[in-house]
């Protein structure tokens, strides 16, 4: 954006290439929260308008129609600037709560294999107990000793599921 100085006033000049970038990036975002979970696209703060053209785009297959709806669903929220900038925090905290899932799910998964490893168990049962207090250590050790006696994939998945619950009971 170049600003353009007059004597009295300054004003904000946006070429038209910058307002299409930021129309084509708006209309991006109104596909976005149409592809979005029912449960996320619930939590969004949409006027009853907004939400009911969301809905009726969410509807559609993909066509000229649904094409043309969520053209029209970029207009309506370029007019709400406020609206725009709650939908942009949603997301982005959508977003990093998608990111520490997924951290803390891979972090488990190695905690779990370092459990399975005859050499590294030790020592990783130790962490697990620190890491997780509400851990049972019973259950645990009953699926690791089934996993390595019988390599029984059922074991495995149990021994992933009881550190999941632990570390959910402690976020909880």
């Amino acid at each position: 954006m170049a600003r353009i100085c007059t004597d009295a006033t300054e004003e904000v000049y946006s070429s038209r290439t910058a307002r299409k970038e930021a129309a084509h990036a708006v209309t991006d975002l109104a596909h976005q929260i149409a592809e979005l979970p029912e449960a996320t696209f619930r939590r969004l703060q949409l006027n009853d308008e907004t939400r009911a053209a969301f809905v009726v785009a969410r509807g559609l297959k993909a066509s000229s129609a649904r094409a043309r709806q969520l053209r029209h669903l970029g207009a309506l929220l370029r007019e709400d600037e406020e609206m725009l900038s709650g939908i942009h925090q949603t997301l982005e905290g959508n977003d990093q709560r998608q990111l520490a899932d997924n951290k803390l799910f891979h972090d488990l998964e190695g905690l779990r294999d370092r459990l399975l490893a005859e050499e590294a168990a030790a020592a990783a049962l130790a962490e697990a107990r620190t890491a997780f207090p509400l851990l049972d250590p019973v259950a645990l050790k009953s699926a690791m000793a089934k996993y390595r006696k019988d390599g029984d994939k059922k074991a495995f998945r149990t021994v992933f599921r009881l550190l999941r619950d632990a570390a959910a009971k402690e976020t909880a």
